[in-house]
Parts: C-alpha cells; structure tokens; sequence
C-alpha cells in the first residue's frame, strides 16, 4: 500500500479546470484527482442547489432563479457567478480556502472565460497577473465521444436506471458539435489568459491518461 498522502501532491497551478467533451472523461479523472490532492473542488451545481434551495430570504432575483432551477430551466451566467463569487468570498473570510481551486466542465463559453478569471482572483484574493492557471483540456475524436455517450446510456438503461432524455445519437452528435464549435472559437482566449494548456488525448486507458495529467499538473 502506497504512504503518499495529499498533502505530498502539490499542484503547479492557483486554478486549474478541467474541459473536454461529453464522453472523454472528465469525472473519472476528477475523482481520480480529489482521491489523490488536496485542491478544493467547486462543484457549481451543488452549490447553486444550496443556495437556491436550502436559503431563506431570498432576493425578488435569487427566487426567480430558485423557481427556474426548480422548473428546469438554465440559470443565467450573471446569476451563477454572483452565486458563486459569493460563496468564495464567504471561503475567504472563514479562511476555508486551499492552494489550489478546481473546476469541472467550467468554463466553456466567451462569457464564462471572463468570470472565471474574475472568481479565480475573488477566491485567491490578488490580481489576475499573480494567478497560475492552468487547463486540463481532454480531447476526443467526435465519433469516439459519441459512441461512449450511447455506450454509457445504454449501460444505464440495462441496469434499470434512466438514462438523460436527450441520450440519443441525434441529441448528442449535436451537444458534441456545439462543444467542438465553441472550443475552437475560444481557444486564443484559453492560449492568451491561461498560464498553460496541457492537451490530453484520452483514446488511451484511463489511467495512462491520468498518470499524465498527474505528472505535467502536479509535482
């Protein structure tokens, strides 16, 4: 049995997230990574669910927002992130925070670029020019992505769970070439703000993939 705790992984980076399309294994790796370190997760959805759901005396625009999250419907960006600015400046004052922050399929648009440097100096506390941020971007060919997608749905299927509504070949080809035409269009953004990107092509087993990831993130 290894004695390696996690305090004995440090990450290169103040923020690091992980992007990649629907398929390419972007959870496996992140518990992966939370089994291993001791950076401090966000997890976006979580949080919105307890704000918007758990919280008392709501502003008039937090309840239009809860009876979205409660119908269904998408939370706007600027509501999220005053969410979740919010919580990392509550973080801040408990002196709850880590050395390092990650996020999970955060962020993936031109706006969400923009406040994620935002919410990586509110959780750090210094300016962006003092951040290290780094990108764990995992790549997969669409018709591979696509392929695991089905897999994973009918897996679910045959175990007596339900499967995502929208898990069919035309709903995902179509999530996928949304990802890769929004990746595209953001990548001087990513290349210009982050410190490093670090490309990983996850056809290969997961633990090579991880094993990677480990060796160019952390030291």
């Amino acid at each position: 049995m290894s004695n390696v705790s996690k305090q004995d992984y440090k990450c290169r980076y103040d923020v690091i997230a992980i992007i990649g399309p629907q398929g390419a294994g972007k959870t496996t790796q992140l518990k992966k990574i939370l089994d291993k370190t001791d950076v401090d997760f966000a997890p976006v959805g979580e949080i919105l669910r307890s704000v918007l759901l758990e919280s008392e005396n709501l502003s008039p625009e937090l309840e239009q927002a809860k009876k979205d999250m409660i119908d269904g419907k998408i939370i706007y960006d600027e509501i999220t992130f005053k969410i979740l600015k919010d919580y990392f400046l509550l973080k801040k004052e408990n002196g709850t925070t880590k050395e390092t922050l990650l996020f999970e399929g955060f962020p993936r648009t031109e706006n969400q670029i923009k406040h994620f440097y935002e919410l990586s100096k509110t959780y750090h506390g210094k300016d962006e020019e003092g951040i290290k941020i780094g990108i764990i971007r995992l790549n997969l060919d669409p018709e591979v992505a696509k392929d695991r997608c089905l897999d994973r749905a009918n897996i679910l299927v045959k175990s007596g769970a339900k499967a995502r509504p929208d898990d069919n070949d035309e709903a995902i080809q179509k999530r996928l070439q949304i990802y890769f035409e929004k990746m595209s269009l953001l990548e001087n953004e990513f290349k210009s703000r982050a410190t490093d990107v670090h490309d990983f092509h996850c056809h290969e087993e997961v633990e090579v993939v991880h094993e990677r990831i480990m060796d160019k993130v952390f030291h």
